[in-house]
């Protein structure tokens, strides 16, 4: 019982005193290399882009925040939602693909919150119960509604032969993220804009380092929570990025400083990822890894082979190759266990993440219901786990784990990640991001 306690204090601690006390990814520390990148992840929780890096409403629900921190200018930002399942046929060759976007007018100061539950169809859908911030989509109503009004029953998200054959189950397992556009100014209640009678556009306009994200998966029965802080970008643009909704755009590639998606796979990239997982059975310990690829789709290239029926991959990317090396260590001073021990691992042995969202599942703990566990056992009951992605250490090393910027390169995969613990059966629950670290190198030209 008092390792129960103490396990409650920490979590709700870490979960409040160091959700962002991460190192800052792509800039200099003091003995560092100077930082080729503009964008980068901010430890503050704060920017102009947010990546929330998991949502599950398949026997749960999620509920999340956005927040303008700017008590002078509001922004309009777009959200868009992602299905995290890799879809295989003509044309299809990956996931993160589509499911929902629109625009948010978030006025000076405001939040705006928003459900995702499951509708009685099956399929995935978004309510909120925000009175007050006006947001556009696509189809009509378009502009200057509020999202409880026009859309009272919540909104469906995209599946189906007309939306990439989407399942309604596939629908209900992703990630998401929110991009600021362009700058909003309060205008008063005598000139209607886009966004409301109180808000108007501000073409040209850049937004600050002003947004904030939260994010609750509850299961209500048992008042499971799983919460997290959206990842920050800072200064992902310096640009108005506004797009017709009906587009694309914005989005993290052809958006970002260089119109490309190494800057922000730059700041992303981890060189390994750690924590600590409890699976002891006196407190009915379970823990879950989320790793989260959120520029898998946008860098990886392949095409579907109609022979074969499988996808054939492009031109030598990072997300070629899936693998990556997971040890185990327990809490005493043993060799460590490894699913793969020595390194280069035998063939076989490797453990892939071969998603856009993997749920490293340790001994079936069974935390979320998915599509996407990637299982892995242990005779351990306690102790601390290690994700090395640079694939040197896997058993066949083909193609290099890192994205090259400007002169240096920054070894791994772009990611974002979190662990999940539950303790006596969902009376005890919590999420943390996962410690890691990055490894930069210059490159070197040759004479």
């Amino acid at each position: 019982m008092k390792k129960v306690v103490l396990l409650t204090v920490l979590l709700v601690a870490l979960g409040l005193g160091t959700a962002f006390a991460a190192q800052i990814d792509s800039l200099a520390s003091s003995s560092g290399p100077v930082p080729p990148t503009q964008v980068y992840v901010n430890p503050g929780g704060l920017g102009d882009a947010l990546i929330y890096g998991y949502y599950n409403v398949r026997a749960q629900d999620n509920f999340f925040t956005v927040t303008n921190t700017d008590t002078v200018n509001g922004a309009r930002v777009r959200i868009r939602f992602r299905e995290a399942a890799t879809l295989v046929g003509p044309g299809l060759c990956n996931g993160s693909y589509e499911v929902l976007d629109f625009d948010i007018c978030l006025s000076k100061g405001d939040v705006w919150s928003g459900l995702i539950t499951t509708d009685a169809s099956g399929v995935a859908k978004l309510m909120s119960f925000d009175e007050d911030t006006y947001v556009q989509a696509s189809p009509p109503p378009t502009q200057g509604v509020i999202f409880t009004d026009a859309y009272p029953n919540g909104v469906l998200f995209k599946n189906g032969a007309s939306n990439n054959g989407i399942t309604a189950e596939q629908t209900r397992e992703g990630y998401f993220e929110i991009i600021a556009e362009r700058r909003l100014v309060d205008v008063g209640p005598n000139i209607i804009g886009t966004c409301g009678p109180d808000l108007l556009d501000v073409p040209g306009s850049d937004v600050g380092n002003v947004l904030m994200g939260t994010s609750y998966n509850v299961n209500i029965p048992t008042t499971a929570n799983f919460a997290y802080s959206a990842t920050a970008l800072a200064d992902f643009t310096f640009a108005d990025i506004t797009s017709p909704i009906t587009t694309n755009r914005p989005n993290l590639e052809l958006d970002s400083e260089s119109g490309e998606i190494e800057p922000v796979n730059y700041a992303l990239t981890k060189n390994a990822v750690y924590t600590v997982y409890d699976l002891e059975s006196s407190i009915l310990g379970k823990t879950n890894l989320i790793v989260t690829f959120p520029t898998k789709s946008l860098t990886h290239t392949s095409t579907f082979d109609s022979t074969t029926g499988k996808c054939v991959n492009g031109a030598n990317d990072i997300f070629d190759d899936p693998r990556v090396r997971v040890v185990i260590y327990d809490d005493k001073e043993n060799s460590p266990q490894s699913v793969c021990e020595f390194s280069p691992c035998e063939p076989g042995t490797d453990v892939s993440l071969p998603n856009e969202v993997n749920i490293i599942d340790i001994n079936s703990s069974l935390l979320f219901v998915s599509d996407l566990k990637v299982p892995i056992a242990t005779n351990f009951d306690f102790g601390w786990i290690s994700v090395n992605m640079v694939d040197t250490n896997t058993s066949v090393p083909s193609v290099a784990h890192q994205t090259t910027f400007g002169a240096y390169a920054s070894l791994g995969l772009p990611m974002i990640g979190y662990v999940a613990h539950d303790f006596s059966l969902g009376s005890i629950t919590g999420t943390l991001p996962l410690q890691y670290t990055t490894n930069i190198i210059p490159i070197i030209v040759g004479n």
